[in-house]
């Protein structure tokens, strides 16, 4: 359908997590702008990820690109998904691109609105319900990737892994750290084509 996000709601023991709470379209792709059911199918989405979160005690943010996290002017995604919560995130100050700063800075400024517990989670482990692990921020794809880092999202119980856009882990450290984790189950984002030629050599 052309809409995206990778929002995932996971439940394990006492553990009710929810990550990257994000819904976007594409930008235009081979000249085409979104159809009227890609924007019917991004309310849906929105609106299945705001009612998820309404069964989440912490929210997972993994980097700072919109099918990741809500878009600034979207209040009612705000207090829904975060209002309350526990809620740990890509640090917007260090190993970050340009723009993950500056939309890191904003989400902090809409963040703390609705929350007292905002927690920079890179390379950290967190006790909520069960044990949260974040990796050091990787490279989103290739190494010194233009579009940035992001980190990945660890659940021991379960042996669940949350690789964000790590790209079919391009990054060593990346592959490194989910090696050591072993997962048995994990989700991660494939190579994603159409930036090639635009934002990613031929070669990569």
């Amino acid at each position: 359908m052309g809409v995206r996000s990778m929002c995932t709601f996971l439940e394990v023991g006492k553990l009710k997590l929810l990550i990257d709470p994000g819904v976007a379209l594409g930008p235009t792709r081979y000249g085409l702008g979104p159809t009227k059911e890609e924007w019917k199918a991004l309310e849906l989405s929105r609106a299945l990820i705001m009612e998820a979160a309404g069964r989440a005690k912490a929210v997972a943010v993994t980097h700072y690109h919109y099918d990741h996290h809500p878009f600034p002017e979207d209040g009612e995604m705000y207090e829904r998904c975060f209002g309350g919560k526990m809620v740990m995130a890509k640090d917007r100050k260090k190993n970050i691109n340009l723009s993950g700063k500056k939309r890191g800075a904003l989400f902090e400024e809409r963040v703390v609105r609705v929350t007292d517990r905002l927690e920079w989670a890179d390379g950290r482990e967190f006790e909520v319900g069960e044990r949260v692990e974040f990796s050091p921020a990787v490279w989103h794809g290739d190494v010194g990737s233009k579009v940035g880092t992001v980190i990945m999202v660890y659940v021991e119980k379960g042996g669940f892994l949350f690789g964000s856009d790590a790209q079919g882990l391009a990054d060593p450290e990346a592959l490194k750290w989910v090696r050591e984790k072993n997962p048995r189950i994990m989700i991660l984002d494939g190579y994603p084509t159409i930036l090639v030629g635009w934002r990613m050599s031929q070669k990569a």
